[in-house]
Parts: C-alpha cells; sequence; structure tokens
C-alpha cells in the first residue's frame, strides 16, 4: 500500500472550490522565462524515469515499471552506460526505489520495500558495494537521505514530527525534528500526517543544510543539521494546506481541490533549486505530471528568481559544480521522455551566491 501511494495520487471527489492565492510566488520579485536545450541522452534508452541524479560527469534516471532501476549516461564522453540493478527482491536487486541523490562519486538510493539504503559508484552503477537496513528505527520510512557515513536523514509516520536523524550502524532513531503544514485540530495519526504532506528532501552535504517540500499543498521549509542532536529550522514559507479526506487503512485521499506544489527539490553548494507546479491535478494535460516553474533560492530560504519553463518537467538534478539545471519531460504528443538543460548563470544572470 505504501508503495502505490507514493508513486500515484489516488482517487478525487467532485466539487468546485475557489482557488488559493499562492503566498509561494508571490515572493518573488524576478521572474524571468527559460530556455532549456536538449541533452544527448539516447531518447531510446530513457525508460520510465521518475528520478534523477548527477555528478559533473554523470546523469543517472531511477526508472519505474521497469525490468531495470538505474539509467546511466556520461554525458562528458557523449556514451550512454547501461541499464542497471534488476528489479527484485533478491541479492543485488532492486524493488522500489523512493530516493536517488548523489555524494562525490557516488550513488545512494532507498529501497522502500527492502528497507535498504544502497550505495553504488559511478563507474560502476550495477554492483551495489554498501547497504544499510533500517527496520527497528521504523518499519514505514518513506524515503531516507545519507548524511554521511554514520548518519541518515529519513522522513515517514515518525511520532509527532516529519523528519528523524538515524544511526547507520544501530538501525535506531537519534533525533526527531520538522514541522508540519497541517492545521491542529485535524486529528490525525502520524501516518495519515504523512501520506498528506508527501514530502521531497535534498540534503548539502557542503552546506550541512536540508530543504524539505511538500508535494500536497505549498510548503518549504529549510534545516540547519550543523549540530545533529539539535536540527534547526532556518525558515519556512507556503500558505497552501494539503486538501483529504481520511481513508480507510490509516492513509489519506486527496480532494479534487488540493494543489500539487513542490514536485522535485534539488541543489548543489551555491543554490536550493525547486520544481514547482501549483496548481490542482485537473489543470495536467493529460497523463503529464510534474512542474513548469523553478523557484531558485538560497540556502537561507531567501527566493533568488523564478523561471518560468515551456513545458512540464518530472524530475531535476543540478550539477555539483556548475550552475547546470538538468530536467526530464515526457512529449505530450509522442510519449517518449527527453532529458534537457538550463544554465542558471546565462538564464538572465542570477548572481551566485556564496
Amino acid at each position: 500500500m505504501i508503495s502505490s501511494l507514493l508513486f500515484s495520487f489516488l482517487l478525487f471527489s467532485m466539487s468546485d472550490h475557489q482557488v488559493e492565492e499562492d503566498g509561494i510566488l508571490s515572493e518573488f520579485t524576478v521572474i524571468t522565462k527559460g530556455n532549456t536545450e536538449k541533452v544527448n541522452f539516447p531518447k531510446h534508452e530513457i525508460l520510465n524515469p521518475i528520478m534523477m541524479t548527477c555528478t559533473d560527469r554523470i546523469i543517472a534516471l531511477s526508472n519505474v515499471f521497469k525490468p531495470t532501476h538505474l539509467s546511466v549516461y556520461d554525458y562528458r564522453a557523449s556514451s550512454f552506460m547501461g541499464h542497471f540493478l534488476n528489479a527484485g527482491r533478491g541479492n543485488g536487486e532492486v524493488s522500489i526505489m523512493t530516493t536517488l541523490k548523489t555524494q562525490g562519486e557516488e550513488l545512494y538510493f532507498w529501497d522502500l520495500n527492502k528497507r535498504q539504503l544502497s550505495t553504488v559508484r559511478t563507474n560502476n552503477p550495477g554492483h551495489i558495494i554498501n547497504s544499510v537496513s533500517f527496520v527497528k528505527a521504523n518499519e514505514q520510512i518513506f524515503k531516507v537521505y545519507r548524511i554521511n557515513d554514520d548518519m541518515s536523514l529519513g522522513t515517514g509516520p515518525f511520532k509527532g514530527y516529519p523528519f528523524a536523524i538515524m544511526d547507520n550502524k544501530a538501525d535506531s532513531i537519534t533525533t526527531l525534528f520538522g514541522i508540519y503544514p497541517l492545521a491542529e485540530d485535524d486529528n490525525l495519526n502520524d501516518t495519515q500526517k504523512a501520506y498528506a504532506c508527501q514530502w521531497n528532501c535534498h540534503y548539502e552535504l557542503e552546506r550541512k543544510k536540508m530543504v524539505a517540500a511538500t508535494t500536497c499543498g505549498s510548503f518549504i521549509a529549510f534545516y540547519e543539521l550543523k549540530d545533529l542532536n539539535k536540527p534547526a529550522l532556518v525558515c519556512k514559507k507556503g500558505n497552501i494546506l494539503p486538501k483529504f479526506a481520511k481513508a480507510k487503512g490509516g492513509s489519506v485521499k486527496f480532494l479534487p481541490h488540493n494543489t500539487y506544489g513542490f514536485i522535485d527539490v534539488a541543489g548543489n553548494a551555491h543554490y536550493c533549486v525547486a520544481l514547482y507546479w501549483g496548481k490542482r491535478y485537473d489543470d495536467y494535460p493529460q497523463d503529464i505530471f510534474g512542474g513548469n516553474m523553478l523557484l531558485i533560492y538560497d540556502w537561507n530560504g531567501n527566493p533568488i528568481k523564478a523561471i518560468k519553463l515551456n513545458s512540464i518537467y518530472r524530475t531535476i538534478t543540478v550539477t555539483p559544480d556548475s550552475d547546470t539545471i538538468l530536467l526530464v519531460r515526457k512529449n505530450e504528443r509522442t510519449g517518449e521522455f527527453v532529458v534537457e538543460k538550463l544554465c542558471l548563470l546565462t538564464s538572465h544572470q542570477v548572481q551566485r551566491y556564496n
């Protein structure tokens, strides 16, 4: 049940509601148009990507509902490296990826069903070199992001809080933290709160900060994680709450006037970049889900600029040492996926924030 909820947005009831004013977009005084360029990632090798990450050499796509979970392209050498990590629950196989990120020359991902945070090297992405299991800590962790070799960050139905700092070796939670953008009188249990928000996160190692944004509703928060025993809220933004009804099994059912806000978040040491929609599900073209705006923040949560895109994109990533944003979209006419790029510094010369 958990896996299906994380990859689909359920049922809708029929009623008309007035559109709420978007407090996220109103903060941006600089809004420009962004023109993307195609990346030479072979189109026939792009399967069904749901997430993307990169280094300054490779692009990695995470696939759903395909025989393999990982597709890797070396864009420096203009060479497709292959499809890796067979679907399954056996040794060396992957059941469901719910995170895919990089640290240095390593890719790591959270396998929701196997409850493992696994690592591969970018030069050998088919071989898992390390896996950390989180079973005792919590049996329903939705997503895990690596902080370092010893500690990780998790999202899920934790007691009273949306996020947890976890000890990799002890399989235990050391700290719970964070705030939910939900009304205090909702009378929700921890599982319903976690399902209602659908968090997307990014941890930036050099800054020792994280960003957490909701797919449902419109809310984004920045945290400082220099002291892992006392994560500190830097700022929070957003005024639109998720719209849902309680469902069977302790879950939720999203309503037709629910706003889908932050589709993905990424970043490097200089910027945080969010892929944003800010509208209802019914406003999407048929069979297309994603965002059509890039919101650029510094790591204190200050808005820098918003970029309007010409298409709807499914996922984004940012190159670590440059200012290139990579995006994936689905062609509405052909159904094919395309990887594109946008240079932030040449997009009306945004100043780099150090």
